[in-house]
């Protein structure tokens, strides 16, 4: 159970929470002493999974789960569930905080954040020490974000090894692989002590079972476009190191380019040296080269994190092709100092004279690229709203360049015949480059018939798939929008008592979807 807070009261201008008192002791106190047998620790960890769940149910995050903030009553096997006040126990919690906590890593914190700490904190009641150790806090935190957590059947020959999965899949360094929910978490726990009552040992299962068949993945899906990716793979592995290839992915805004792109840069991202992305955006006007710039920078930190040996090559290189004049991509690109040095000021030169000096050091520069093995990788999003400098070097990049693939998206019903990115394009088909174009188009119902059967099984799928078609006209966007506006209505949803989806026609129909999306920034 969870503490219960009865009232707030005011007395003498300070706040008070009336909550229920316990009687018990704090784990971290009951776990010291002795490690704690597999039954009593099965028991405590289903309490503790549910009560963090009766949280997270409400969209509260505890953040701060320690053996210092929950209470037991050994023989009731009740808990209470508080938090840390004391600053000697603060300072404990650091022992089971999640990486995302340090603020060292690019995760937010969220519920997988709790689910974490649950997993050190269990890894703790099954070994009797804490999963990472270190006399500073710095060092503490290092070992959290970068060391692997150690296996706890490796530790204690003794735990099960379905049980050290779970513990290590509740602290991985990566949130999304963690739990996926409590619930999930809970089930698994319930199956360990109902192995252990009927069978006296915990053998192996499939973890997460509940997770994976209870949740849906709104925002990393593709239905229905293997054939493309198989194209897109297909292109990729033909890339010839002496020139210049173009990938374009076009289609209506909201059909899928985006996820497409993201899942064939996954597939493929071994094929090559580095890999930018840049996006171009309706809402700023970009002056000429901005995205490029942009795209640059985030190039300079992805070299400036190689080793020393690598950084030191790259560096000889910049400093004889660039020579005196690298100041001039030094003020595009301030990263660039970082590698090269400080750099003497370069002549004043007319607007016109200074363009052509800048994009001659820029093709300089990218010609770098083909001294390595493997291609750079450059992604331009949403070139549709691009500026007409950027269009003209890529027009130069794919002439001239080599060991470089050019990724590009656009919408195409925002690209006229007329259009500066129709105009680059039919030119550089005109000189026989290589181009690959991959049209997306919306998805069919069959499709999300698919969709429906694949990722949820439910019943009435048909009819489901049906009025889905018809309220998005399968825009993809919009499809995934709207099933995550029928969960959220409980009009489709998993019962976790016969384990299955379920949904009601009448409120599916009646809902609408015009007033519950928003634009697709694909």
């Amino acid at each position: 159970m969870i503490n219960n807070e009865y009232q707030l009261q005011n007395i003498k201008e300070n706040s008070y929470v009336l909550q229920e008192y316990f009687h018990g002791m704090d784990l971290y106190s009951f776990i010291e002493h002795s490690l704690m047998p597999m039954k009593t620790f099965l028991l405590f960890a289903m309490e503790l999974t549910k009560a963090l769940d009766v949280l997270h149910k409400r969209d509260i995050i505890h953040a701060d789960v320690s053996p210092f903030c929950i209470f037991i009553h050994p023989d009731k096997h009740q808990i209470m569930l508080a938090h840390s006040q004391e600053k000697q126990s603060l300072e404990q919690n650091q022992f089971y905080q999640a990486p995302e906590q340090s603020g060292r890593v690019q995760y937010k914190v969220t519920k997988a954040t709790d689910i974490y700490s649950l997993g050190a904190l269990f890894y703790h009641m099954l070994s009797g020490d804490v999963p990472f150790y270190s006399k500073d806090k710095i060092g503490l935190i290092h070992n959290h974000i970068a060391k692997k957590t150690p296996n706890l059947w490796e530790v204690l020959s003794d735990i099960p090894m379905v049980l050290s999965n779970m513990v290590s899949k509740m602290m991985h360094k990566n949130p999304e692989e963690r739990y996926i929910t409590l619930a999930s978490l809970h089930y698994d726990l319930n199956r360990c002590l109902e192995l252990f009552n009927n069978e006296n040992e915990i053998r192996e299962f499939e973890i997460d079972y509940i997770g994976k068949i209870s949740q849906f993945n709104y925002t990393n899906t593709l239905y229905g476009v293997d054939k493309e990716i198989k194209e897109i793979i297909d292109f990729t592995s033909c890339i010839e190191k002496q020139s210049v290839s173009m990938l374009c992915v076009k289609g209506r805004s909201g059909v899928g380019k985006t996820a497409l792109v993201n899942s064939v840069i996954e597939k493929t991202n071994t094929q090559f040296e580095y890999i930018v992305e840049s996006k171009f955006d309706q809402y700023k006007e970009h002056a000429s080269f901005e995205t490029l710039y942009s795209a640059l920078q985030n190039l300079m930190k992805q070299i400036l994190s190689a080793d020393e040996s690598s950084l030191g090559f790259f560096k000889a290189k910049l400093v004889e092709t660039l020579g005196a004049e690298a100041q001039v991509l030094i003020e595009v690109i301030p990263e660039l100092e970082i590698i090269i040095g400080p750099q003497s000021p370069v002549e004043a030169l007319s607007a016109l004279d200074s363009k052509v000096r800048l994009d001659r050091l820029l093709s300089r520069f990218f010609q770098l690229f083909s001294l390595f093995e493997k291609p750079l990788c450059l992604l331009f999003e949403d070139l549709q709203w691009s500026d007409i400098a950027t269009l003209q070097w890529l027009k130069t990049a794919v002439l001239d360049l080599s060991n470089i693939f050019i990724i590009i998206t656009y919408r195409d019903d925002e690209v006229g015949e007329k259009h500066p990115l129709s105009l680059m394009l039919e030119e550089l088909k005109s000189y026989n480059a290589n181009i690959k174009e991959i049209p997306l188009s919306s998805m069919s119902q069959a499709t999300i018939h698919e969709l429906l059967v694949t990722s949820m099984d439910l019943t009435q799928v048909s009819e489901v798939a049906e009025i889905i078609f018809k309220k998005t006209s399968g825009n993809t966007f919009f499809v995934m929008q709207f099933l995550k506006l029928l969960q959220e209505d409980s009009a489709i949803w998993f019962d976790y008592k016969d384990l299955s989806w379920h949904c009601n026609l009448e409120k599916i129909q009646n809902l609408p979807i015009s007033n519950n999306v928003i634009e697709p920034s694909d």
